[in-house]
């Protein structure tokens, strides 16, 4: 919030809202993050400290790589305006992924880390240890050092949040094209992403309406994008930001009436 004013009293109120709106669109998408993060973490027994160890490099790395994308996507976008609108497909198509895989809510997500082929890659490319040692990545057996279960579950998550920047990085530089705030409101927002895991993990797998409030963010971001270039309707900062909001506190008011409803449903226990 300081450095958002901070923003906003050198750079003007408009630079001040496209770096809240940014934040804010990073932040939500985050959510996607920290459900397939439980899932990581469950899947590799990753707990307590370790945990945090983890989401300590993994943002580390997202330091590093979301610089990378936000620069080269804004030096993009300068020269070729009309990449805006493949912005907007996969932000368009990130949306309807998002709503129908809810009809395939039923399948097993441990299964889908073992088949993706990121796991695949990783297992073929290091021999890896059984067992956990600690918080060491590498472990000795027999002589020979391995990799741990701990620097594998490292990996699949720097991984993914190398396929989430495909979503986020695109929605940002939707919003704004200059670097230095698409850049500095993701990082804040990455940052946001550790301390929302440990105080939301058992949360925000009951959330039900966040997952799809946030598909919805998507969808209306890449119209957003569309309705601008081609100017059909002019839609100020201020009122996108107003209309994220909007959908992502539907999505929690829904989440909350629905646990409030089943707590007060005897059946439903």
């Amino acid at each position: 919030m300081l450095f958002g004013t901070f923003v906003t009293l050198t750079q003007g109120v408009v630079a001040g809202a496209e770096w809240f709106a940014c934040y804010v669109i990073e932040y939500s998408l985050s959510v996607d993050n920290l459900f397939v993060f439980i899932v990581i973490f469950d899947y590799f027994k990753i707990t307590g400290d370790r945990q945090s160890q983890v989401l300590n490099y993994g943002i580390a790395g997202a330091v590093i790589l979301r610089f990378l994308f936000v620069y080269l996507g804004a030096q993009l976008l300068q020269k070729f305006d009309f990449l805006i609108l493949f912005f907007a497909a996969i932000l368009v198509y990130a949306s309807y992924q998002g709503l129908a895989s809810r009809d395939d809510d039923d399948e097993d997500d441990t299964d889908s880390i073992e088949e993706s082929a990121v796991y695949k890659t990783l297992t073929n490319l290091f021999e890896i240890s059984p067992r956990l040692d600690g918080d060491n990545f590498f472990t000795q057996i027999d002589g020979r050092w391995v990799a741990t279960p701990l620097l594998l579950c490292l990996l699949v998550v720097e991984f993914s949040d190398i396929v989430f920047a495909t979503d986020s990085v695109p929605a940002v530089l939707g919003t704004t094209q200059d670097p230095f705030i698409a850049y500095s409101s993701n990082i804040f927002a990455v940052f946001g992403l550790r301390s929302l895991f440990f105080i939301l993990r058992e949360a925000m797998t009951r959330f039900t309406y966040l997952e799809p409030a946030v598909s919805f963010v998507l969808g209306f971001i890449g119209l957003k994008i569309v309705v601008d270039y081609f100017e059909i309707i002019e839609v100020p900062v201020i009122g996108s930001l107003a209309v994220v909001l909007s959908i992502l506190a539907t999505g929690i008011y829904l989440s909350v009436k629905e646990l409030d409803d089943s707590s007060l449903d005897p059946g439903s226990k």
